[in-house]
């Protein structure tokens, strides 16, 4: 039966890691045109799918990246509905801050865009792309401590998510 719960969970952790992502990309989206002369490259995700298929381009590639982008939110809402047990905003706030790191560490310099975010170029795209992240934590913790309270969510002295008596 917990099993069960979990899955339930975790699935509806899908759909708040995509209302999470509409948010993010709606933020991303104000923020690529206020501060378009601040980066003279496309969004990150667009880049990514550009470097990782490099034969894709225009359309294709827009596709791709915009479906990615959104499967991934929507993974990334999965783990924090998994392990996240219970749901708050502080709790989406450090998820989304470690998902940041992981970007800044590894997929950043992976881009070849240098060592940890182009801190040392482009103070402002760290705080950029550390405030979309925010955006994505604060919402995806919101919902799902929403979804805990709707859902009568109970937890164990462990944090574990009892199974709902029938």
């Amino acid at each position: 039966m917990r099993q069960y719960d979990d899955l339930k969970r975790s699935l509806r952790g899908a759909v708040w890691g995509l209302g999470a992502t509409v948010a993010m990309t709606a933020v991303m989206v104000v923020g690529a045109l206020v501060l378009r002369s601040s980066f003279a490259r496309p969004p990150f995700p667009y880049l990514f799918i550009e470097h990782w298929l490099p034969h894709t381009s225009g359309a294709p590639s827009g596709a791709i990246t915009l479906a990615a982008h959104f499967a991934y939110g929507a993974f990334l809402g999965m783990l924090f509905a998994y392990f996240s047990e219970p749901m708050t905003v502080a709790k989406g706030v450090g998820f989304s801050t470690l998902v940041w790191a992981a970007m800044q560490v590894i997929l950043v310099p992976w881009l070849g865009w240098g060592d940890f975010g182009l801190i040392q170029i482009s103070p402002l795209f760290a705080v950029y792309t550390l405030t979309l992240h925010l955006v994505y934590g604060v919402t995806v913790g919101a919902l799902g401590a929403r979804d805990d309270r709707v859902h009568h969510a109970t937890f164990d002295d462990l944090g574990r998510l009892r199974p709902h008596s029938v």
